[in-house]
């Protein structure tokens, strides 16, 4: 039988700890669940970040139910089947489960993606990050857009957790990880337990190729970088409405905050109040302007406040149609939109009155 041996830093005496059998996959599906930082990305070389929420069992139609869909904070996208080595999927064909899982999830829209979150967990997934994460740079902007890019992509990392790696499993992982040939990232990750009589303890270890599951991402936007890239694709009046929106925002702001994304930038207007930033529009390099509504904390203002802003928006040309409610992200195109000086001024005076309506919540 498999041990390791434990002490405590004031005690000369080791302690061992036996091996201890998972009982059935759902224990260990539980407990990636519960832990899901357990998985030791630095070990595979791509500086991914911890991976900080799972979803258990979502439902795909025609597909099964995944047993998780982890997601870190910069948006990467980890399917994880759990297969105990008794249970011969673990060698074959839990691998062609992934694949279809993964081939599911391809190209879905972030929207569809969130709705699992939404049933499952009862909050969007960017909230749930949100409430997990101690960066103080990390944007839902920029989060979101890069799920968006993941799923399109089908940038995804398949992991095949079990309680022992067989030489079978091994082999098929370490075939398909050969230089060259992977093009989705599959790891086996082993989660072996070890119990005394006081303590518990797990030892996780991945095998597969040193792949990074997506490109780093770039450095963060400027205002030149953001107005030069705009320029490049947006004709002038495209971009002196988005100058008078960068003015507007670096004015009466409390933060200017500019993302990070590789393909498209953005710059988002945010309010600060009792920790907490408030987005209430960004711009895209694309030309586009997005009115969010999210969760999180914005479950602290009212609705007759939220109906209040959409309403004094409503008044502005080419927001008529807005659709406002808790997940929504109404965008709209800046050559469709604030056609006068006039508009402008009515849409600054909405976002300025939303602001004052915050900082007394």
């Amino acid at each position: 039988m498999k041990f390791v041996l434990i002490r405590q830093a004031s005690v000369a005496r080791w302690r061992k700890a036996a091996g201890e059998e998972y009982r059935e996959e759902n224990t260990l599906q539980q407990l990636l669940y519960d832990n899901p930082d357990i998985f030791p990305v630095r070990d595979l070389g791509d500086e991914a970040p911890e991976l900080k929420i799972c979803l258990r069992e979502a439902s795909l139609p025609g597909s099964g139910q995944t047993d998780l869909i982890a997601l870190d904070e910069q948006g990467g996208i980890t399917l994880i089947e759990c297969k105990l080595d008794v249970n011969r999927e673990s060698r074959r064909a839990v691998i062609g489960q992934l694949l279809e899982y993964a081939a599911f999830l391809w190209r879905m829209p972030y929207e569809d993606f969130d709705a699992f979150f939404i049933r499952q967990e009862g909050k969007h997934l960017a909230d749930l990050i949100q409430e997990r994460t101690d960066s103080e740079d990390w944007s839902p902007e920029d989060f979101r857009e890069s799920v968006r890019r993941s799923l399109e992509t089908g940038a995804f990392r398949l992991v095949i957790a079990v309680d022992r790696l067989n030489d079978e499993l091994r082999n098929i992982i370490e075939f398909l990880s050969r230089e060259g040939q992977n093009q989705v990232p599959l790891y086996a990750l082993e989660v072996s337990r070890y119990r005394d009589e006081e303590t518990e303890i797990l030892v996780p270890q991945v095998t597969g190729a040193l792949k990074p599951l997506r490109e780093a991402p770039a450095k963060a936007w400027t205002e030149d970088s953001f107005l030069e890239s705009l320029g490049q694709v947006c004709d002038d009046d495209v971009r002196q409405k988005a100058e008078r929106l960068v003015r507007f925002a670096k004015d009466t702001a409390d933060d200017v905050h500019w993302g990070t994304g590789r393909a498209k930038g953005t710059f988002t207007y945010r309010v600060e109040h009792g920790g907490a930033f408030y987005s209430l529009f960004y711009v895209w390099t694309t030309g586009r302007i997005t009115i969010p509504f999210p969760g999180s904390q914005w479950d602290r203002l009212s609705e007759e406040l939220m109906q209040g802003w959409a309403d004094r928006l409503r008044r502005v040309r080419g927001f008529e149609q807005l659709e406002h409610g808790a997940g929504k992200y109404p965008e709209f195109s800046l050559s469709g939109v604030l056609p006068t000086e006039d508009d402008l001024v009515t849409f600054c005076q909405a976002v300025e009155w939303l602001q004052a309506q915050i900082k007394q919540t």
